[in-house]
């Protein structure tokens, strides 16, 4: 899997768990202290992910509220695709573990996951 399609997972998959609009910071917030996204897509910049919801909304998938705020459209995807997308994290955990086995067998350093992220956040919205 690619790592821009993984991306397209984690962001659908956190906009339909919202089940509301959300802005891009919210958006890029909730995702990082799920999973340490930044070490393994790259980072997550603000034009990456709106870029990245452009296309979506041109889909159909995702609504634009207002400028840098969205919405999912469930009803445009099938219950199928949307377990996928909800179940990002399995996804993520995949291509985190190839990566880690490519530069373990490579010699790279493997990306750096940093454990206290999201440290300043209570419990319950982790």
């Amino acid at each position: 899997m690619r790592r821009s399609t993984v991306l397209k997972y984690a962001v659908i998959g956190t906009l339909i768990r919202a089940d509301c609009a959300l802005t891009i910071a919210e958006l890029t917030e909730r995702m990082r202290c799920s999973r340490p996204i930044d070490g393994v897509l790259g980072e997550l910049t603000p034009k990456r992910l709106s870029d990245m919801l452009r296309a979506q909304v041109a889909v159909g998938r995702v609504y634009r509220v207002r400028r840098g705020c969205y919405r999912v459209v469930p009803v445009a995807m099938a219950r199928t695709t949307t377990w996928r997308y909800v179940r990002w994290e399995l996804q993520f955990d995949r291509y985190a573990q190839q990566q880690a086995e490519h530069a373990r067998r490579t010699g790279r350093v493997p990306f750096h996951v940093d454990p206290n992220s999201c440290a300043s956040l209570p419990e319950t919205s982790r």
